[in-house]
This record gives C-alpha cells, structure tokens and sequence, in this order.
C-alpha cells in the first residue's frame, strides 16, 4: 500500500512538472480514439444494418420454389425470432374486360418484418405509413396499374376464381425486388385470400418466401441450422446476398473505419513509445538515487509500472467521457439523416478504451522500463555512467506484438489486422534501409556544396546523429505517410461510391418493350428531354454444357448451387463493349464477327472454372448453340443500370424472338410523364426504383459523414506522434543551445538554425512519406478495398512541401524555450 501512495505522489509530481504532457495527450487520443469509434461504429453499423435490412424486408429470407419443410420452419419456431410469409407469382388479372399480366403477392399478417409499406388514396400520391395488409377480400394495385386497366378504387377486381375490391394504391414497398426483366405491376392481397383464387396449381411459376427477424445472435443461429437442410431450389438470402450493392459499400465502410481506430491506435502507442523513453532518461538520476538507498530493480520496475498503470486508469476516465462527448456531437451532425430511436451505447466501449490503454501504455512502455530499472546505483557519482542497452529485437518484439493483438481484439478481423500491421512494418523496414543510405548521401553533399552557412551547419548537426536522424525521420515520414493515406482514401471511396450513384442515376427501367414500339419509345423520351440508357434486346436462356460436359458435373460442389445455374439467365447482343463493362481478358469481337463467341463476366466465369476458348452450350426455347469464350468482363453490379452474366455477337441471337429493355432518369415532379407513357404503350412494363436509389444515397451519406468524423481522431493521433517525435531531442537541443548562449551565439542565429534543421527535417520525412503512400495505397487498394490504383503525382508535391512548412512550425514551438530562457536557468534544470 505505502508503495502504491508513493507512486501516486511521484506520479503527481511529474504531471505538475509537464514530464507526461506528451504521454497524457497521446493516451487521451487512444482512448477518445477507441471509445468514440467503437460507440460511432457499434451504433451506425446497427442503423445501417437496419435500413439495409428494410430493403429486404427480414433479417434473413428462406426462398422456396414450393412450401418449405416443416422440419424448417420448427426451426425458426424453437427460436424468439418474429416470422411472416409472402407468396409471389405471375398472373393474368381483369378489371372492366380489361386484361393485365400483373405480379401477385400474397402476404400474412406482420408483413414487413423490416421496413414499410406505403398506401394512399391517389394515383401517384406519395402515401402514408402503414402496419397492416390487405383484409380478405380486398387488394391494393400499383400505381400503373390503374391506368393500364382503366381501374377505381373500390372497383371489383378478378385474380383466377376470386373476386377482390381494390381498396388502397400501394405507393411504396420497401423490399421489392427481384429479377428486372420480369417485374410487372403489383397487385398485392393477403395470403388467407390466395385459397380462393385457384391459380397456383402444380408446374405453376411460384416463390415463396419466408421471412425472419430478430436478435443477432438468433438469427446466426437459424442461419446455421437451415444452411444444412437446404434442398437444391431453397437458398438463404441477407444483405450480402441480395442487395450486393449496399453490402458492398457497407463493407468498404467498416473496413475504413476500423482502418482510422487502428492507425489512431498505433500512432498513439508510436508516441507513447517515444514520450516514455524520453520520461525514462529524465529519471535515470531518480532512479540511480532510489537503487543507492536500497531499491531493488523489481521494486524500481514495480514503482514505475503503477505510476503508468495509475495514469492510465486517470486518462481513460476523461478520455472516455471525452470519446463519448465526441460520438455524441457526431450524432448530433448526422441529424435527420439517422433515424429517431437509435440503439442505446453498451458499456462495450467503456471496457475497450480500458484494455486499449492499458495495452498500448504497457505494450510500448516496457522495454524503456526495463532499461531504466537497470540504472546502476554508482550514477549517483558518475552521470556519464546508463543502463546497459536491451536488445532491439525484444523492443521491437514487444511493440510488435501488442500492436497486432490489438489490432486483431479490436477488429476481430486477422485478415485486416495482419494486411495493415504487414504494410506498416514492410514501409518502414524498407524505407528506413533505403533512408538511412538518402539521408547519409544528401548531407554529405550539402557539406560539399557552397550552400549558406545556416543550411551547412544545420545539415552538419545532423550528420552527427545520423541513427537518431533516421529514427526521428522514420516517424515523422510514417506519420504524414498514414495522415495522406487516410485522407486519401476517405476521398477516393467517396468518389467511387458518387461514381456509383450519380445525380442522373437511371431511376425507371422501361422493359418488355417489342422491337416496332422502340422507334416510338425513344422518341417519346426525346421528346421529353429525358436522358436514357441503350436499347438491349432480352433473350431468355439457360447454360446447359461446358466443353461437352453437363454444367453441373462440370463445375465443382460449390459451384453446383450457383443461382446461375438454377434459372434462366437473361441474354442480350452488343456490337460494342458497354461503357460500365471493363474487358479483363480476351478481345471482344467486331461486327463482321463470322464465329460463335461469347463473352462472360468475371465473377461469374471465376465461381463456374470457365476460362477464355472454352466451349458452352445454351437453350433457348429448347433449342441449343455452342459458342467459344473469347472475352471475360468486369461488370459493375453496384450500378442501377442493366448488367448481363452473357453477351453475345448479334449474329449469334439474331435469329431469336426477343423483348428490349432501356432505364432512364426522370427528374422529381414529372410523374405525369409516366401516366402518358402507360396509357401510350399499356404493354410496356415500367419499374420505379427512386425509392430504392434515394434510401440508399441516405445510407451512404450517413457512412460518408461518418468517415469525415473519424478523419479528425487520425490526425490528432498524427500529431501528437509528430509532437512526441520532436520533443524527443528537446533536452539535447537545450544542452547544445546552452553553450551557443554561453558562447556568444545571437538568439536569432539560433532561432533560424533550429527552423532551417526542422525544415530539413520535414523535407526528408515528406519524401519518405510519399514514396511509402504509394507503396501502402497499392497494397491496400488491391487487398483490401477493391479500389483502381493509380499513382498520385499531386502528393510528390504536396508532402514534401507540407512536412517542411508542418514539421518546421512544430519543432520551433516545441522549443522555442531555447531562444527565450537564460543560459544558466537552462544549466540549473538540465537532467
């Protein structure tokens, strides 16, 4: 206990002296860093989830071709997970003899699980919010289809052999989705109603859907159990697996953000390190003194290790009320874009900022530790006299090793914590060899160049310590290096996600459009100034061969319940590469193309083993072609715009009947556009996707702003990695600026000459910096974040010039007390 106080008093003791300022800052910054990001990310991550969810309308989906297995659903059952179920087929409808293929959905009480529907009194109205169905007895229509059958609300409607009053207009339904090419017009009722109409009958094309949502941990569980009873037409569907686009962009986000912590987290040990090591040699006489009075070196270890442990402990109660404060005003910034009721903070972050610290604090302290407790006693006596040097690889070792175990802990991800630990340690292995050698070089050459007498000696003092040089370089280069990485890929997944959803995104898809309405078609949407898409033709068909070989026996076990493969897939024939398609191998072919080829895309052609020159064989209508694989594209699902597994040559599917589909944008306001263009060409199917496209832009701009938060707690962590770095040699300036005092040296000469080797300084660290931003950003860009890597020439520029301008201000203000205290007041403080 009389130890414990003793550390507390001593540890008092250096606050007040400013010894800890550094260490204080950069364990406040891990801290705040960890609790706020964790508080940020465990909340945003539910709400996005959460609206990702309504876009499916469940947690998680079973998908049937027929009613599911009773064994299945008592799974579910066994479970505290909410359940509602939807039945989805074509039919033929009728209304005052009018006839209508329309998609009928039947759906239980409870529907939707996630999300909304919307219903209203008027056509084209935006509606209200409503919880329930369609009683028996009663449907709800699409908006198109009141004009394509020449319908009222409260008129008779006939689906098969019941008769149904419509009594609402579905204005909205948050999960529909589906295959683009054969959406038609909703007509939507309640499954005690489906009975009554006869029309499922056996061979009848149905869906059926069931529908789950609950608690995480439950649903994994009912993930778990189902994935193995699965027969070959069920499938699991989550918003990985049915919106790809948004998964996408989610995951992308998650991994930047658990990108910043870790950065925030490791420039803070950084500066830990090197404020401890300077806190150490400032206590060697301390200590020297405590080991003459009969101190053991485990006492000594001891003492100082509570001290540390007594301040962290102090720092994470600020720092976490600090990252709380912090993830409270992000909230607040968000706005309108979250949704009202938010899920509440745990107590997760609280005990992640704890063992955070106390990680980082002991992990990139104990090697200075364990040098100071080796001060030998006769110090007292001879201050030239320090503690014999531990090895390198045990401080390496030990940083190391505690970087990466919270590197993993916190994202729970090997894959990430190892690419960025493998990236950090690769840069500054290489950088610091290469360095060392650049470093040696350039000053040796300014000695020899008739340069001004301040840049030589600035350069001279510097080529004395040439070790200490490249270490502070090293640390000063990685930090700007990880603040432009950041930056920089915070700005290009925002533009790749604006590339995505740009303000013209195709927001209607005009399909089953017959080859004589299209000249009437386009120039309907010339007319009215409406931006559109190419025309495709549509050819339904299925892969049946690979070179010869049944596809399914073809492909490996995998691969066997590839979707692909279970339906028809929908062609179409282009003379030109489309504009969104990047050809990865292969060359695609010309119009005067003579052979049977084909072109297929990458992900597809990666999961199947199809490779370039191999042989498949297609059905259409039942009758089959072989064609040769001369291209493989990269195909951008992400985009709203049409996207095929399979483009052939024209002349390829000439000879087939087919259907056209264009997508084009219509601005806000211009929904009697739509009704003329229903009651023109009544055949034509058209899908409104605004309300998808706007509920997703409102996703991603809340995971933008949530990455232009996050960017702030990696540049406080830079910085006070840069401060730690400079102030690390602050004691050895004061010992050198003292005899240029005593000697006569002018203020101002010592004022320019620290400027000018801090200039020299930031100039050596930005070129170390960019040189390892291209390194890391094409590691990381291939790795991790899918992203095109190019090289980025502004910033050869850029960080150069900032670290001489940045690093040169710092170090001048972090020791301007050379130039502003007297020679002898400087002599009576040194160690």
């Amino acid at each position: 206990m009389k130890r414990v106080l003793l550390s507390i008093r001593l540890l008092m003791r250096d606050i007040r002296s400013g010894e800890l300022n550094v260490i204080i800052a950069a364990l406040l910054v891990a801290i705040a860093t960890v609790v706020a990001i964790n508080s940020i990310t465990e909340r945003l991550e539910k709400v996005m989830s959460r609206q990702a969810t309504e876009l499916l309308g469940a947690d998680l989906v079973l998908r049937s071709s027929y009613p599911a297995q009773d064994s299945l659903l008592a799974e579910a059952k066994s479970l505290p997970l909410k359940q509602a179920e939807t039945v989805t087929f074509p039919s033929v409808v009728v209304a005052n003899n009018n006839f209508q293929l329309a998609a009928i959905k039947a759906v239980s009480e409870g529907y939707p699980l996630r999300g909304e529907l919307r219903i209203g009194q008027q056509v084209y109205g935006s509606g209200q919010k409503t919880q329930a169905v369609p009683a028996e007895g009663e449907v709800w229509l699409e908006p198109r289809l009141f004009g394509l059958l020449n319908i009222k609300l409260g008129e008779r409607l006939t689906i098969g052999d019941a008769n149904f009053k419509v009594t609402q207009v579905l204005t909205y339904e948050s999960d529909r989705s589906g295959d683009f090419y054969t959406l038609s017009p909703r007509v939507l009722l309640n499954l005690k109603s489906l009975t009554a109409t006869k029309v499922i009958q056996p061979g009848s094309r149905v869906a059926y859907f069931y529908l789950f949502s609950g608690l995480p941990e439950s649903i994994e569980q009912l993930k778990t159990r189902l994935t193995s009873k699965l027969q070959p037409s069920q499938r699991l569907l989550d918003v990985k697996a049915n919106r790809p686009a948004l998964s996408n962009a989610l995951e992308r986000a998650e991994r930047y953000l658990r990108l910043a912590g870790l950065i925030a987290l490791a420039l803070a040990g950084v500066s830990i390190a090197v404020g401890v090591q300077r806190y150490a040699q400032r206590h060697y006489d301390a200590v020297a003194i405590m080991r003459a009075v009969g101190y053991t070196q485990a006492a000594v270890l001891q003492l100082h290790m509570l001290q540390l442990v007594c301040l962290v402990c102090g720092t994470w109660l600020i720092g976490s009320i600090l990252g709380l404060a912090i993830h409270h005003g992000v909230i607040l910034i968000l706005g309108e874009l979250l949704p009202p009721s938010l899920p509440p903070v745990g107590w997760q972050p609280w005990g992640i900022g704890l063992l955070a610290g106390l990680g980082v604090m002991l992990g990139f302290a104990l090697p200075s530790l364990l040098q100071l407790k080796q001060v030998p006693p006769l110090r007292v006596l001879r201050r030239d006299l320090l503690p014999p040097s531990i090895r390198s690889q045990l401080w390496y070792g030990v940083a190391v090793l505690t970087l990466g175990l919270l590197m993993w802990w916190i994202t729970l991800d090997w894959v990430l914590a190892i690419v960025i630990l493998v990236a950090m340690l690769g840069s500054g292995l290489v950088l610091s060899m290469v360095l060392l050698a650049l470093i040696r070089l350039l000053l040796k050459r300014l000695q020899r160049e008739k340069l001004p007498l301040l840049l030589r000696f600035a350069s001279r003092r510097l080529l004395r310590h040439l070790r200490f040089v490249v270490g502070q370089v090293l640390a000063l280069g990685l930090t700007l290096m990880v603040m432009a990485l950041i930056f920089l890929l915070r700005t290009d997944l925002l533009s790749d996600w604006q590339k995505q959803l740009p303000v013209e995104t195709p927001n209607y898809f005009a399909m089953n459009i017959m080859s004589d309405q299209v000249p009437e078609l386009l120039q309907q949407l010339t007319q009215g100034n409406v931006s559109r898409s190419a025309v495709y033709p549509i050819i339904r068909g299925r892969l049946q061969e690979l070179n010869q070989v049944p596809i399914k026996q073809a492909v490996t076990k995998e691969a066997q319940d590839n979707n692909a493969l279970r339906r028809e897939l929908n062609f179409t024939w282009s003379d030109e590469l489309p504009a969104d398609n990047k050809l990865v191998a292969g060359q695609w072919w010309t119009k005067e193309v003579s052979s049977e080829e084909v072109s297929i895309e990458s992900q597809l052609a990666k999961k199947l083993g199809i490779k370039l020159g191999d042989q498949l064989l297609f059905n259409i209508t039942g009758q089959t072609f072989t064609v040769k694989v001369t291209s493989i594209r990269e195909v951008n699902w992400e985009s709203f715009k049409p996207n095929f597994y399979f483009i052939f040559p024209k002349k390829v599917l000439d000879e087939y009947a087919a259907t056209n589909l264009l997508s084009f944008y219509l601005p806000p306001g211009q929904e009697h556009f739509i009704i003329d263009l229903i009651k023109q060409f009544p055949s034509v199917t058209l899908l409104d996707i605004d309300l998808v496209i706007r509920q997703v832009r409102q996703i991603l701009t809340q995971v933008t702003l949530a990455i232009e938060c996050v960017l702030g707690f990696v540049l406080a962590a830079a910085l006070a990695v840069l401060a730690a770095a400079i102030a690390s040699s602050r004691d050895e300036r004061l010992q050198e600026a003292v005899i240029l005092r005593a000697l006569g040296a002018e203020t101002a000469r010592i004022r320019r000459t620290i400027i000018t080797e801090f200039a020299l300084l930031g100039a050596l660290a930005g070129t170390l910096a960019v040189v390892g931003l291209e390194l890391t950003t094409w590691f990381l860009y291939e790795q991790v974040f899918n992203l095109d890597f190019s090289f980025h020439l502004l910033y050869w520029f850029v960080l150069p010039i900032s670290g001489t301008c940045l690093i040169g201000a710092i170090g001048w203000l972090t020791t301007r007390q050379v130039t502003i205290a007297s020679p002898m007041k400087l002599l009576t403080n040194s160690p």
